[in-house]
């Protein structure tokens, strides 16, 4: 006798990075296929001004750290330094970065993040240290453009967050000497 229970639908399973001995579940929305570099770069960028109006990257890179998960580095503090890359390659300049949600990210209904998602936007300062055990590249290609638009809106607004607290630390920092 067939059980009339209907099963829960699965989420699809998402894709792997492989690092070393690890493998890293990629973001909700980004697949392999994005990590490999497209021929013509060039085109890509004249895609972007013709059809969304303005230059968009046609690439942006994503940091897997210990305890945040993956993040878009926005706006970078200081260079690792010479000493550092000389000792440890693995070492990755000190930047601000804006998490990606575990859960993914929620659009509204223009496709903007801002409409759909309401949780906070988490900027946190990454780098610097063995902590960064992954670094991608993701190229965004005309065809994958829609999945990875959410990306896109996360990295610029995270990118106006990193330099509100960069102002505030400088306002901070210059008060003190008048």
């Amino acid at each position: 006798m067939k059980s009339t229970k209907k099963r829960a639908a699965r989420k699809p399973r998402r894709e792997q990075y492989v690092v070393g001995r690890r493998s890293i579940d990629l973001p909700e929305g980004v697949k392999l296929r994005d990590l490999k570099s497209p021929l013509a770069l060039n085109r890509l960028a004249r895609w972007f001004d013709e059809q969304i109006g303005f230059a968009q990257p046609a690439m942006f890179e994503m940091w897997y750290t210990e305890r945040f998960g993956w993040c878009i580095p926005t706006l970078l503090i200081r260079h690792a330094g010479h000493r550092a890359r000389m000792t440890d390659a693995s070492i990755a300049d000190r930047t601000y970065a804006v998490r990606i949600p575990p859960d993914g990210l929620a659009l509204g209904t223009s496709g903007r993040i801002d409409e759909g998602d309401t949780r906070p936007i988490d900027v946190l300062r990454v780098g610097a240290g063995p902590h960064v055990l992954a670094r991608v590249t993701v190229y965004v290609a005309p065809t994958r453009s829609k999945e990875l638009l959410p990306f896109l809106e996360l990295r610029k607004a995270g990118s106006a967050k990193a330099h509100e607290v960069r102002d505030r630390i400088s306002t901070r920092r210059i008060r003190r000497y008048l």
